[in-house]
């Protein structure tokens, strides 16, 4: 994939200002769900009357947006066609079969974690009596649009391009790194547990980034990112109608939640390590990285 400085900036701002528009459209839409009405929390969708299923679909719209305006703009103003931003072969696409295989195993090792924290008695959890078998369906196939548009953008488009325009592969992971962390520095769980969990995030940046940049492809990064979220989306610290539990003990100490945080992708980039899996792509390496 060639790039010029000019074009690959253009590109970056028109798919991160598409997600902005994506997020006032969302926000403009709950308003006119409620009445008119701008609600001081738009994520309480229980709240507006709002069923979680549609909630979920409002809160990855701004994701969607991104993806399809990255995709766009990177064909018609870098000139490259959109397989690039999954590998550099013109013809490959995203394995999702392989994708598939990875969440079960990101699945067993948050599993792990989190029943030890249980063991130890950090944690407690109860089944969740609310589930909806509608909504867990909707979420299961939903959720990955948020880390699709971002994987695609985080570590296809800007850690490719800034490792091919400056040469630097640790440059590009310290920077879409720090960038990746600070973009969530807005969200709920930033705002309940505190700043200090953007390490978190910057770490997580670490860890797809040189996932990435080892793996020369995003495919690996995205399997265990959806895994994560997913994870995440199961789990839930109140009552809802799609998560299979409801955490009724957490840990109190913001510090060592954190590190219970990193600690499954962390374990799933040694296991891939060690299984080969970072060497062995069912695609085209990315160029650059």
């Amino acid at each position: 994939m060639e790039l010029k400085w000019g074009r690959f900036i253009l590109t970056a701002f028109i798919a991160f200002f598409s997600f902005i528009i994506g997020s006032l459209v969302q926000g403009g839409i709950i308003v006119l769900l409620n009445g008119g009405i701008n609600p001081k929390h738009i994520t309480d969708y229980n709240v507006l009357g709002i069923s979680e299923s549609l909630g979920l679909f409002l809160d990855m719209l701004p994701f969607l947006i991104g993806t399809i305006t990255l995709f766009v703009s990177h064909k018609f103003i870098n000139k490259q066609p959109i397989q690039t931003l999954i590998s550099s072969n013109n013809n490959s696409i995203i394995s999702w079969w392989k994708i598939l295989k990875l969440i079960p195993l990101y699945f067993l090792l948050a599993s792990l974690v989190e029943l030890s924290l249980c063991l130890l008695g950090y944690s407690t959890y109860k089944f969740n009596p609310n589930i909806s078998i509608t909504a867990l369906i909707s979420f299961i196939f939903l959720v990955p649009i948020a880390p699709l548009f971002e994987e695609l953008f985080h570590r296809g488009y800007l850690f490719q391009g800034l490792s091919i325009l400056t040469k630097n592969k640790i440059f590009a992971l310290i920077f879409t790194s720090l960038f990746f962390g600070a973009l969530h520095a807005g969200t709920s769980t930033v705002k309940d547990d505190g700043y200090i969990t953007i390490i978190y995030f910057i770490g997580m940046g670490v860890v797809l980034g040189y996932m990435a940049m080892k793996s020369k492809s995003i495919v690996v990064p995205l399997g265990m990112h959806i895994g994560n979220n997913l994870f995440s989306s199961l789990l839930a610290s109140q009552v809802n109608d799609h998560s299979l539990f409801i955490n009724t003990n957490s840990i109190t100490n913001r510090i060592l939640n954190m590190v219970t945080w990193i600690i499954p992708p962390i374990l799933f980039l040694l296991l891939c390590s060690k299984l080969k899996i970072l060497e062995n792509n069912s695609i085209e390496p990315l160029r650059g990285i």
